[in-house]
């Protein structure tokens, strides 16, 4: 404890520590998608502990999420000419 530092002061510094550390775990608590989406298929279950990847493990695939937006897709067809 450094001098002239009282024990409520060292109390209330480290009860501020607790809060920050604990709000940087629960900003965990949620997953992000790069993009919209539909989940189709979850490969994992609610409360499963996921590790970040970076073990070197095998990968492990969370979700299946298909995109359900409208694809307009162009298509140049050649045109065939018959006599008859």
């Amino acid at each position: 404890m450094p001098p002239g530092t009282s024990k409520r002061e060292e109390r209330l510094s480290n009860r501020q520590n607790l809060n920050v550390n604990v709000e940087d775990l629960q900003s965990f608590k949620k997953i992000y998608a790069p993009s919209d989406g539909l989940i189709t298929a979850r490969n994992t279950d609610i409360g499963a502990l996921i590790d970040s990847g970076s073990s070197g493990g095998a990968a492990h695939e969370l979700f299946h999420i298909a995109a359900v937006n409208r694809l307009r897709v162009y298509v140049n067809v050649r045109q065939v000419i018959r006599r008859i």
